[in-house]
């Protein structure tokens, strides 16, 4: 991966990431846990540098779980505007991003 990383790479850290475009963000969350063993729950922050058709933009924090290469699922706490968002990879194939608000 190429994003830069900004904390060490310690399982405790929260990796923060950079996401100047729509491409750039799809990478980053899309692909985050592919190095990542089956059976692992993850973090990580990523700022999004423009306005998003879906998250938004700022900082926006990431929890997530992966069973597999094909399953898994991502939230995603947005704190500036009471959202949470969530997804699945059901099959290998990511399903689009629900928002859930949170007031």
């Amino acid at each position: 991966m190429d994003f830069m990383r900004l904390n060490s790479n310690s399982w405790l850290a929260n990796p923060v990431l950079y996401g100047n475009s729509e491409e750039r963000v799809s990478d980053v969350i899309d692909n985050f846990s592919k190095d990542l063993p089956d059976n692992s729950f993850y973090k990580f922050t990523i700022q999004v540098t423009f306005v998003h058709p879906v998250l938004g933009g700022g900082n926006k924090n990431f929890i997530g779980a992966k069973t597999g290469d094909a399953y898994e699922w991502q939230i995603a706490i947005d704190y500036a505007h009471d959202n949470l968002f969530f997804r699945r990879k059901n099959g290998g194939t990511w399903h689009d991003f629900k928002r859930i608000n949170a007031v």
